[in-house]
């Protein structure tokens, strides 16, 4: 069936005709919001300023709230804020810097880092992190940076998942009764595509709704 916002078309059809009468003079349908506007304009308005016409629906969401009871993506947005803080501080201290090094020199998309040096990189990927967290956080009230920061995010473990194919011994394929076989550092790496998703869900329950329609059920 379909509707403007919330509301089905036969309902605006029931109040068209209850505003329209036969004119008793001419015979001719005459509005009566015309008689007393403000009512009407008065309903017109508080339509759209709530949020309920079509074109407020391009608006961004916080990803735990929006249309509907979306709660226990709360839990995943401050989950992810620990790790990244977590992650953020570690890459402060000698043993984490030298740790991503090799990662970071067999990557093509972030090898360019190596300007800055081993311990400058790892700053710099420290920053990222943290503010990637910040934004997380905030976004539990702002609703856009609920999207920058879970865009962040997904970009963050896009990277760091390719990490698993890119860096040498950490996976190696073979036709054989064990045909991936990996180390430890690629049992690190390789769950980051669970972080990933993680963000892709906050990121995808945060864009407008004109954008992705994951919301319309909670609408009907």
């Amino acid at each position: 069936m379909m509707s403007i916002g919330r509301t089905p078309l036969y309902r605006f059809g029931n109040v068209t005709k209850s505003l329209c009468r036969r004119s008793k003079l001419d015979g001719l349908r005459e509005p009566a919001a015309l008689l007393n506007p403000l009512p009407a304009a008065a309903a017109l308005v508080w339509h759209i300023a709530s949020g309920k016409g079509h074109s407020m629906n391009r608006e961004f969401n916080i990803a735990e709230t929006g249309f509907g009871s979306y709660w226990p993506l709360a839990i995943l947005r401050w989950v992810m804020v620990l790790i990244f803080v977590s992650f953020g501080i570690q890459k402060f201290t000698p043993q984490s810097a030298q740790g991503i090094a090799l990662f970071i020199s067999n990557s093509p998309f972030v090898s360019w880092l190596q300007i800055f040096g081993i311990r400058g990189e790892a700053y710099l990927l420290g920053c990222v992190e943290l503010a990637t967290a910040a934004l997380l956080a905030l976004g539990a009230f702002v609703p856009i940076l609920s999207a920058l920061g879970a865009l962040l995010g997904v970009g963050t473990f896009l990277i760091t998942w390719s990490f698993f194919f890119t860096t040498p011994g950490v996976v190696v394929w073979s036709i054989s009764t064990d045909p991936i076989a990996w180390n430890l550092a690629g049992e690190f790496l390789y769950k980051d595509i669970v972080l990933l998703c993680v963000c892709l869900v906050l990121l995808l329950h945060s864009l407008p709704t004109a954008l992705v329609r994951l919301r319309e059920k909670s609408r009907q």
